[in-house]
């Protein structure tokens, strides 16, 4: 890849570009990011707070399902043309058209 973002605490964003410079985002969010995904020619951003989608510029508050809106999501990744993230509660599924939300099996 020519660039990579990094997410971390307290809403903080970097990218490390091709020639190693580091751009470094302020988002102004007192929320901690905890996983990154490139999926459809967009970022999204998994956090305490929900999913974000990040355009470059901007953090957009995803609003997908009530149940997971607020809700940790403590991992996201991208796989077979198909964008998943993970809650301590449930499975999220997005195929580019149409979220799903998942109980998890394991975690009734």
């Amino acid at each position: 890849p020519t660039e990579m973002l990094i997410c971390g605490a307290n809403g903080v964003l970097f990218k490390l570009k091709e020639d190693y410079s580091i751009e470094i985002f302020l988002t102004n969010l007192n929320l901690d990011f905890y996983s990154v995904c490139y999926f459809n020619s967009q970022v999204y951003l998994a956090s305490e707070q929900g999913m974000y989608l990040f355009d470059n510029v901007r953090l957009i508050k995803l609003n997908i399902d009530e149940r997971i809106d607020h809700r940790l999501i403590f991992k996201i990744e991208a796989r077979d043309d198909v964008l998943w993230a993970f809650t301590e509660k449930y499975i999220i599924r997005f195929d580019r058209i149409t979220w799903f939300v998942i109980l998890h099996p394991d975690n009734v």
